[in-house]
């Protein structure tokens, strides 16, 4: 996922920056009247939009929410009614994905190019590596379509100096350093 990070002298010049876009403005909020980002939800997520996540302490300022288009929440379970800003962000942006599956890997081939472009020069760290990235520019690896580690690499790792903290002797053949 590409995010582009933009920063706004005032909450209105971010509010005139994404209806000058084109973008519907969904926020984040815990009032009644958010909608539930769930399975059973008729929410249609918008072709563009921008969201928004309030702070930990007091969530998204009243001049957002009144210029909000929607207020989305994470219905929860159990005795909490929020979760930690960074978790919350996770889970809400993820949710969005499985809503909506078109938005992954949504890019022009052009602005792909543009991206590999500036990302490849920046990880680059070599010469070598700076060569090898050009050629990836115009014609990238192939996408991983399963990130999890293979099986025969999913050992379990524990310190050494965490064993030595325990009565736990590591067995024969286990990871550890």
């Amino acid at each position: 996922m590409w995010l582009t990070v933009r920063h706004f002298k005032s909450t209105q010049d971010a509010i005139t920056a994404v209806r000058e876009d084109g973008r519907k403005l969904w926020v984040t909020d815990l009032s009644q009247e958010a909608k539930a980002l769930d399975y059973n939800s008729s929410i249609k997520v918008p072709a563009r939009f921008a969201l928004v996540i309030g702070r930990e302490t007091d969530g998204v300022s009243e001049e957002m929410l009144k210029a909000a288009d929607l207020r989305v929440y994470l219905p929860m379970h159990g005795f909490a009614d929020s979760l930690n800003l960074s978790v919350a962000t996770a889970l809400v942006i993820q949710k969005l994905f499985i809503m909506a599956p078109e938005m992954v890997g949504d890019f022009p081939a052009s602005t792909k190019k543009r991206l590999r472009k500036k990302w490849y020069n920046q990880v680059a760290r070599t010469a070598a590596q700076k060569e090898r990235y050009q050629a990836y520019i115009n014609n990238p690896p192939t996408v991983f379509q399963d990130l999890r580690r293979p099986n025969a690499l999913r050992k379990s790792f524990v310190r050494k100096k965490v064993f030595r903290k325990t009565d736990i002797v590591p067995e024969k053949g286990s990871s550890s350093t």
